[in-house]
């Protein structure tokens, strides 16, 4: 992550100062998120053939001829191609990595791992945005540096003697029977995978363009959609899950309209952006929590599965989308996107909460914050192990 988390927003910085549009960059940063999306999804066949070990080092190969090749040659549909092609390798090493996690965790642990997991995931993808800073955009440089950390990353992988068993993939359940059951919490899915990779393309071209630092934007709105997400959760175990989904897309409309308001002032800029990452980051934990919710089949990690592919798509689709409220006003418009987006979930929430009764409270789950890579993470979630626990007792 340290050297993949600032290269999605370096990728961002570089084609702007190349006076690419930003529908161009949109496309290059969607085809990345395309190719997460069939990686995170389709690749484990594949790792369970060549084990675990071998298909790391196989995708981090892939992954630094590809960032080397992109700084040889620049071009912004030859990049598509090859932010394509990492995007999948990207997504298979978190397979490989949550794979491995997942069967070697005694069940026990599965929560504290998952913490353990999320900070360093992170921590790691914060830190890394101080690169920009350091490293000349023009050069060579960020391309080798993100080639060496995926050099590096293989060490701790090739050099474990740790025996890797089999692990066998449960049955998904279907996108329309999730759908009709929680459209509300569906659609938080989908939406927060359209405002969530819309910032990350879409920050560091708005923070160029109004002198802002890079570096402190990325790193603050990844701090607060990390820190943010206890609290919040911690309410929606309280109350109404739904009403604190609805509040919190509601209020997510504030930092929009702030920013918008106080762009003169930077500092009050930068704590507003920690805020939007707070909020924006929280809508697919607690989506993903409403739908469970509503679920007494004991399926999490199906449901989970069939909510990456929703959040997945909404991914793709966000940095085609956002250029062109950008293209109405280029410092406002990537925040009346996210205020219009959130206005729309919240106002399917409303509907939701007038056509539908809510769930009891002793019927709700605990929150759990999920870091949404692959289908996988999601069996690290502690509240897995109850349902194993319940379907073991009701034989």
């Amino acid at each position: 992550m340290l050297g993949s988390g600032y290269y999605t927003t370096f990728i961002s910085m570089r084609l702007y100062q190349e006076g690419q549009s930003s529908f161009i960059i949109g496309v290059v940063q969607g085809a990345y998120y395309a190719g997460f999306l069939i990686g995170a999804l389709k690749i484990e066949g594949l790792m369970h053939r060549i084990r675990h070990i071998r298909a790391y080092a196989f995708f981090t190969c892939i992954c630094t001829a590809i960032v080397l090749l992109q700084g040889l040659y620049i071009h912004p549909y030859v990049w598509a191609v090859e932010r394509f092609i990492m995007g999948l390798c990207v997504a298979s090493l978190y397979v490989v990595i949550e794979s491995w996690l997942l069967i070697i965790a005694p069940e026990s642990s599965k929560g504290k791992l998952l913490s353990f997991y999320m900070i360093a995931l992170y921590c790691s993808q914060a830190l890394s945005q101080f690169f920009v800073d350091v490293l000349d955009p023009k050069s060579m440089t960020p391309y080798v540096v993100t080639a060496i950390f995926s050099s590096l990353s293989m060490m701790p992988a090739t050099f474990t003697y740790t025996h890797i068993p089999e692990q066998t993939g449960a049955e998904r359940a279907t996108f329309f029977s999730i759908f009709r059951k929680s459209p509300f919490g569906t659609w938080g899915c989908i939406v927060a995978g359209m405002i969530l990779s819309a910032l990350y393309s879409f920050i560091p071209t708005f923070s160029e363009r109004t002198n802002l630092s890079v570096s402190y934007a990325m790193s603050l709105m990844i701090a607060g959609g990390f820190l943010l997400q206890w609290p919040l959760g911690y309410l929606s175990d309280i109350f109404d899950r739904r009403k604190i989904l609805i509040l919190v897309s509601l209020i997510t409309i504030l930092p929009c309209a702030g920013i918008m308001l106080m762009m003169e002032n930077p500092h009050v800029v930068l704590g507003l952006i920690f805020l939007l990452g707070g909020f924006t980051f929280t809508l697919y934990p607690l989506s993903i929590t409403h739908v469970t919710d509503r679920h007494k089949t004991h399926d999490l990690t199906s449901i989970t599965a069939v909510l990456l592919f929703a959040y997945s798509t909404g991914s793709v689709v966000g940095p085609l989308v956002a250029p062109f409220f950008i293209q109405l006003s280029e410092s406002m418009g990537l925040f009346m996107y996210v205020g219009i987006m959130t206005g729309i979930l919240s106002a399917v929430g409303l509907m939701s909460a007038i056509l539908t009764r809510p769930v009891p409270k002793e019927d709700q789950g605990d929150f759990v914050p999920l870091p949404g890579q692959s289908p996988l993470s999601y069996e690290l979630d502690p509240r897995s192990v109850q349902d194993e626990e319940s379907k073991d007792d009701n034989g």
